[in-house]
Formats: structure tokens, C-alpha cells, sequence
């Protein structure tokens, strides 16, 4: 990758997706995920198979269809083939300067109104460190998700010194979780909203020691590599707190001179609304999610999903609290 970024000359594939600001890349075990609003355009990680040290790259094959077709979009049938040629539909080849924009916009196109919101409020937040966050209980490579998925991570100041990774659920106001309640496995348990249940298994998830642990190791990793493509060229804006992390745990976290923890506690994120709908329904649902027993401050509601700068409202929340 390093290779590929210094490349003189004309742009490659991955000049391409470095530079380009509607890509969102997160870090995971061995590989990276480059999203648009949600959806994974790309996989990238090593190639066991390839000498070299080449990266292997996959995308799902539905990115592939070009999304204008200049023709009449509907195929004709004669009960027996189909009359198209799929080369008019389907990118087959890579070409610089079209070919990444057409698959950001494809890709794009399946994207959920509440995928699309967190694109948005990640975009917008240089100390972001994560999205689309699916742990497993180990770590190893390509190995399925058996712990919670989280939508986002971002840094705030620690205390005193160091750096906190806080977890965020985002969801739309028109969100049934945000209201149903939690199905009961266990008769004697308080019943809660739907989305109070998820957030508790997740920071029963993160608040284990094990757990919180190799999470805290994991994020040093993520802050590293992260920098590292700022260093490639990557477009993305980060925040200094994101380089301290790096430089303060260059041995490991028990000497460290900038400590990372974990915050236990998760945030919810809701957007999605107007002035009208927050005077309605949705007044009393975030008076219900807002009570002590349930998330209290934890709570983040803006109309727009542009309007949010994740650490700051974080940072204005944990001193409400404290107040």
C-alpha cells in the first residue's frame, strides 16, 4: 500500500480512493473497509496467495452495475435470452477517473436513510475512529462478528491525560427501537425500550476486562494505522488527539505516556427529524429514553445529521452530567 501510495506518475486505484472524500476507510483485522453511506465499496488486506505483497481487493458484485445506463433500462425477454450485453451494464474494467466514482454512486443508492445519517455525522468528526464497528471475540482475521455491532467510535480528552474511545448507536427518528419495548427473556427483568436493551449488552460487551482490554490495544493499532494513511495521502482531516494516541503508546499501554481507555458507557445518537415532529410523538419518547433509570444524558437528538460535531456534544453531555 505504501508502494501503490508513492507511486510517481499518473494516479492508481489507490491514489484514487485516498483522495476521494466520499470514502469513508475503517481499520479492521488485517484489512480495511472503504464505505459510502454505510456500504462497503471495497475490501482491501493481503493477498496469502500473491507474492509480492500485493494487495487483494474484492467488492461486492452488485457495486458493479452501472448506475446510468444510457439505454432504455428495461431488458427484453423472448422466453428464451435476454437481450443485453453485459458489458453495457457491468464495469469489468477499472479506469481512472470514472470508474471509482461510479461505484461510490451505485453503492450509494443502497443506502438506508439511517446508514446515510452516520455517514454524515462521521464525515464531519476529524477525532472519528471507527464506523460500522462488528467486534469478535478474538480479533483473528475473517473470522464471523459474535459480539455487538456498534455504528461509531470517536476520541475525546481523557480526564486528566490520555485519550477515551467513546461507542455511539445512531438511529433514525422514525426508528421502531426507539420505542418498542425490549423482548423479556426473563420475566422478573425492568422492562426497557428496545434500544436501551441493545446499549446495556453493549456495554456489558465493553465493560468486561477482557474485552475492554484487547479493545484498548485494538484502537492504539487503529490510531496507528490511521495516521499512517494520513501519511499515504489519504483526504480525511484528523485530529491531533488522534497522533497522541500513536506517539504516547509506542511500547505499550502499561508505559504509557498518553494513555487510551474505553469509555463504559454508550451514547445514542438520534436524527431524522423536523421541528414539528420533535413538539410530537417524538418529544415524549426522548423524555422516556432521557430519564435516569434509562440512558439520561447519553442521549444526543439534532433534526439534521450535519448539525452533530460527535466530540463536542459528547464533551457538552459528560459536563452536564457532572454538573
Amino acid at each position: 500500500m505504501h508502494r501503490l501510495a508513492a507511486e510517481d506518475g499518473e494516479n492508481n486505484w489507490w491514489k484514487e480512493v485516498l483522495a476521494n472524500g466520499d470514502l469513508l476507510l475503517a481499520v479492521r483485522g488485517g484489512y480495511l473497509n472503504a464505505y459510502v453511506k454505510g456500504q462497503s465499496v471495497f475490501k482491501i488486506g493481503p493477498d496469502p496467495e500473491v507474492d509480492g505483497g500485493n494487495p487483494r481487493v474484492e467488492i461486492h458484485y452488485k457495486y458493479l452495475v452501472e448506475p446510468e445506463v444510457k439505454e432504455r433500462p428495461y431488458v427484453r425477454f423472448n422466453g428464451k435470452d435476454f437481450a443485453v450485453d453485459p458489458k453495457r451494464v457491468i464495469q469489468t474494467q477499472y479506469k481512472l477517473g470514472v470508474t471509482l466514482k461510479r461505484l461510490v454512486k451505485t453503492a450509494a443508492g443502497f443506502s438506508s436513510a439511517e446508514k446515510a445519517g452516520v455517514h454524515r455525522i462521521a464525515a464531519n468528526e476529524p477525532k472519528l475512529v471507527d464506523v460500522e464497528i462488528a467486534f469478535t471475540r478474538t480479533g483473528d482475521v475473517g473470522e464471523k462478528s459474535t459480539a455487538p455491532r456498534m455504528d461509531l467510535a470517536v476520541l475525546i480528552p481523557g480526564n486528566a491525560k490520555g485519550a477515551s474511545v467513546v461507542f455511539c448507536e445512531a438511529k433514525c427518528a422514525d426508528s421502531v427501537e426507539l420505542w418498542k419495548p425490549a423482548e423479556k427473556k426473563n420475566l422478573a427483568e425492568e422492562p426497557h425500550v428496545a434500544v436501551v436493551s441493545q446499549i446495556r449488552k453493549y456495554e456489558s460487551f465493553i465493560g468486561d476486562p477482557d474485552n475492554n482490554k484487547g479493545l484498548i490495544d485494538a484502537y492504539v493499532c487503529v490510531c496507528r494505522t490511521l495516521n499512517d494513511l494520513r501519511k499515504h495521502g489519504w483526504r480525511r482531516k484528523l485530529d491531533p488527539l488522534v497522533e497522541a494516541v500513536v506517539t504516547g503508546n509506542q511500547c505499550n499501554q502499561s508505559k504509557s505516556d498518553f494513555p487510551l481507555t474505553i469509555h463504559p458507557k454508550v451514547y445514542l445518537l438520534i436524527y431524522g427529524f423536523d421541528a414539528d415532529n420533535k413538539k410530537g410523538t417524538l418529544k415524549d419518547r426522548l423524555g422516556r429514553l432521557r430519564d435516569k433509570d434509562m440512558l439520561g444524558h447519553r442521549v444526543i437528538a439534532k433534526g439534521d445529521p450535519k448539525s452533530f460535531s460527535l466530540n463536542k456534544d459528547i464533551l457538552r453531555c459528560e459536563e452536564t452530567a457532572r454538573k
